[in-house]
């Protein structure tokens, strides 16, 4: 752009009696942060992980589609049960651009926050040997790496493996928008209290329920409830 300016100021002068053409070249996009993954897949990863807080991890970023860091931040108050809502943005966090939505409580997970919050009703989602996880960078390269499954697999990948899922099940892209976090920053009075709306997500957490159900059936298990109580 700067050599294309320098020359029309140039033609505008007289130095140059015309302004070669000179095409513009857009500059590559950046690859996703984590390729999209089969279901066959996943059960895979969530057979192979090597730690409790691994399996939970992906399975609530499945059940949220929220990012890592708001997964690993989550704690059980921030999860209502009865209402089958949970906010991912922790209680005095101001929001940012990365907007953390309040989303649905999958049925599929129902059984597992149950059990939780039966025996501490006040700890971290993820936690390894009682204590909150902060980073899992070291022990994701070592669990990726045993997986030994092709191209770009990150934590992010659940993420994009959910939003991938709910435009194939023809959920609107209001709702996946949504789901994933995707608002401005002025959002207003009504959008605060749609969360308690039976129908808030409706089409979405019915979509990443029957998602998570056909993980289930390669886990062989009712429910990944089941499965992460069983322990991988």
């Amino acid at each position: 752009m700067e050599r294309k300016s320098a020359l029309n100021w140039a033609w505008k002068r007289g130095e140059i009696s015309q302004v070669p053409y000179i095409p513009l070249v857009k500059p590559p996009r950046p690859e996703p942060k984590g390729r999209p993954l089969e279901i066959s897949e996943v059960a895979k990863l969530l057979k192979l992980a090597d730690g409790q807080y691994i399996a939970v991890l992906i399975a609530f970023m499945l059940g949220t589609a929220g990012r890592t860091a708001a997964v690993l931040d989550l704690s059980l108050p921030q999860i209502d049960l009865p209402r089958q809502l949970i906010n991912l943005n922790p209680e005095g966090m101001e929001q940012t651009k990365k907007y953390r939505p309040t989303v649905k409580l999958p049925n599929q997970l129902k059984e597992y926050i149950a059990f939780r919050k039966a025996t501490n009703e006040l700890e971290p989602l993820i936690c390894y040997r009682g204590n909150s996880v902060v980073s899992v960078k070291t022990a994701w390269n070592r669990f990726r790496a045993a997986s030994k499954l092709s191209g770009n697999v990150q934590t992010y990948s659940f993420r994009h493996t959910v939003a991938r899922w709910l435009r194939m099940q023809s959920v609107p892209a209001w709702e996946v928008a949504s789901q994933l976090g995707r608002k401005t920053p002025e959002y207003s009075t009504t959008e605060i209290y749609a969360p308690y709306d039976p129908e808030h997500l409706s089409q979405a957490v019915r979509a990443i329920d029957n998602f998570l159900d056909q993980v289930a059936c390669e886990l062989r298990v009712k429910t990944i409830s089941e499965f992460l109580l069983k322990g991988p």
